[in-house]
C-alpha cells in the first residue's frame, strides 16, 4: 500500500437525502477511490455538497494528469480505462457502476477536467 498524504477539504452543511443508502455509498466510495488514486502525493481532493432547493448537487475534485477529451467521453463505459498505461489497478467499471446508480436516483453524473488536470465529478440527484 502506498502512502500519498492526501488531505480531504470537505465543504457541506446537513442535508438530508431519501434514496438507497446502500447504493448511494458506493457512488461515494468509487469516486474517492478514484480521486485518490490517480491525485499526486501530498495533495488535496476537495469535496463540495451544495442544495439548491430541488437538487442536492456533490462535486469531488482532485489533481492528475489531464484526462483528454476524447477519454472524458468514454469515462463512465464499462471497462473503460482512460489510464491504457494501466499503471495503476481497476478494471474499469467504478464510475460506470457510479452512472448507473446515480442514474437509478434519477440524477446525473458528469466528469471534466482542466488542462492542468484538475479533474472534478459532479453528481447531482433530485430531492423529490
Amino acid at each position: 500500500m502506498v502512502r500519498k498524504n492526501i488531505t480531504i477539504a470537505f465543504d457541506c452543511g446537513e442535508y438530508e437525502y431519501t434514496g438507497r443508502e446502500e447504493l448511494l455509498k458506493q457512488i461515494w466510495i468509487n469516486l474517492m477511490d478514484n480521486a485518490i488514486k490517480f491525485s499526486p502525493e501530498n495533495d488535496t481532493i476537495d469535496i463540495i455538497i451544495r442544495d439548491d432547493d430541488e437538487n442536492l448537487a456533490f462535486s469531488f475534485t482532485n489533481k492528475g494528469e489531464p484526462i483528454p477529451t476524447s477519454a472524458l467521453a468514454h469515462i463512465f463505459d464499462k471497462f473503460y480505462q482512460a489510464d491504457t498505461s494501466h499503471a495503476t489497478q481497476g478494471n474499469g467499471l467504478g464510475l460506470a457502476v457510479a452512472k448507473k446508480i446515480t442514474e437509478l436516483h434519477g440524477g446525473t453524473i458528469t466528469a471534466s477536467c482542466s488542462d492542468a488536470g484538475e479533474i472534478t465529478f459532479d453528481v447531482i440527484l433530485p430531492k423529490a
